[in-house]
């Protein structure tokens, strides 16, 4: 699509905004299409998960409380064979303090009574396959379902991840700045996953391993021009961006970003036409 037709496309948006720069000496004069680079990532990462007291556990720890104690007698009360699956049970309340094994059998400890009353919680280990967005030109985590301008507080629907491979024939920009275990910062990375997983906590990466696709968002891009040939650009939205479009909401981080790398590419638009 031609730079005219993309105007002649968009000629609401310009009509909207032609004058918002004027009293600085600029004028509206492109409004662009343009895709701005995001990783798409996968990582699997072994985090800590707080366990509640379940059913089975419960029951156990109350029939030891009350003086039933040796394996025997506990399975018969349960109904179930001594090389049931709940000998398995008894393994998992040894390893975590809430039982010890004595000559007279199984005895509920002060942990174990702790965690009957809920007043205990055991964490334990589990490896998770977390899958997480990188915004590559401000080089920060993001939530698409989150403005990328955390202070802006209007409803929100959702960023339109596209795969860039797809893409053909637009105003593309370079994806840059992958994310690599190198390059990463362990508190940050911690602070996303606690934040994407409440009920657990970052404990370690399992490995250094990371799976990224390139994606790309698609933003208008006004290009305004001063008269002696300056230009600046702001980021709108537009129907394209959003799951559901509300207007030709700015940018402002991403339209900060995008300005000082424009003027380091000032050929951008010429050399993708």
């Amino acid at each position: 699509m031609t730079k005219q037709a993309i105007k002649q496309k968009h000629q609401n948006v310009f009509n909207n905004f032609k004058s918002d720069k004027k009293t600085e000496g600029f004028e509206l004069k492109q409004i662009h299409e343009i895709y701005l680079p995001f990783y798409e990532c996968k990582q699997t990462v072994v985090a800590e998960k707080t366990v509640t007291i379940d059913r089975f556990t419960n029951i156990i720890l109350r029939t030891i409380k009350a003086g039933i104690t040796t394996q025997a007698e506990i399975c018969a009360f349960l109904g179930v064979k001594e090389d049931d699956f709940v000998t398995m049970q008894f393994h998992y309340l040894l390893k975590n303090d809430l039982i010890t094994e004595t000559i007279n059998g199984y005895q509920i400890t002060g942990i174990g009574i702790n965690f009957l009353n809920k007043k205990h919680k055991i964490k334990q280990v589990e490896v998770v396959e977390f899958k997480y967005y990188y915004n590559a030109i401000t080089q920060t985590y993001f939530n698409p379902l989150q403005r990328i301008d955390t202070n802006v507080k209007k409803k929100f629907s959702g960023y339109r991840m596209l795969q860039t491979h797809k893409l053909v024939n637009t105003f593309k920009m370079e994806h840059k700045n992958r994310p690599t275990f190198n390059t990463m910062k362990q508190t940050e990375f911690a602070t996303l996953f606690n934040k994407e997983h409440p009920n657990m906590s970052f404990y370690d990466f399992e490995n250094q391993d990371i799976e990224s696709h390139k994606r790309s968002i698609a933003f208008l891009c006004l290009e305004y021009v001063s008269a002696d040939n300056q230009k600046e650009y702001e980021i709108r939205q537009f129907k394209k961006t959003v799951e559901k479009s509300n207007g030709n909401s700015l940018e402002n981080t991403l339209t900060k970003a995008t300005n000082s790398y424009l003027k380091q590419n000032p050929d951008f638009f010429t050399q993708n036409a």
